[in-house]
């Protein structure tokens, strides 16, 4: 891959590009779970899709508050090939500072998790869904995991959305 290619392509093009000549080959391995490009170039296209049927815009801005999961790596995908602009959030940050982050980014979405047992007790969703009185631009709280509140299932989301399978088999 040249470096005009790179310099030229956006990151959602990217995993186009890389998907289109490796298809088969691995792109994510966690634990016992392994996908490859052409896997994953298939989830961000359709959560791309999701996204743009919540009504998100190019330039919109979108809140990632997960740990490193796939579904992190998906969304930060599917949110480039969307056009929206990542907010990305750490974990472990102090609920006082995610609040600062999100007013100051004022994303439109965000796209958090519910594991308060493995995350130093702390419930992000839960967190969310108690700062989103503070954030009025936050028209969308998508849930990894199981969904709370008026919180949209990210797997929900992602199957009512999915493109037709490509041909990479």
């Amino acid at each position: 891959m040249s470096f005009m290619t790179l310099n030229n392509d956006s990151l959602g093009e990217l995993l186009t590009s890389q998907a289109t000549r490796y298809a088969r080959q691995p792109f994510l391995k966690v634990a016992d779970q392994s996908l490859t490009y052409a896997e994953v170039e298939y989830q961000a296209l359709a959560f791309a899709a999701g996204l743009q049927r919540l009504g998100l815009q190019p330039r919109d801005r979108i809140a990632l508050l997960l740990p490193n999961i796939p579904a992190f790596v998906i969304t930060f995908f599917a949110a480039m090939k969307a056009g929206l602009i990542v907010v990305p959030i750490n974990v472990r940050r102090h609920p006082t500072e995610v609040l600062t982050r999100l007013s100051r980014t004022a994303p439109k979405a965000i796209v958090t998790f519910s594991d308060p047992h493995d995350f130093w007790g702390v419930d992000h969703l839960q967190l969310i869904h108690d700062l989103r009185p503070r954030l009025p631009e936050l028209e969308h709280i998508i849930t990894i995991g199981e969904p709370g509140g008026n919180a949209i299932p990210w797997v929900d989301l992602l199957a009512e959305t999915a493109p037709h399978r490509p041909g990479w088999g």
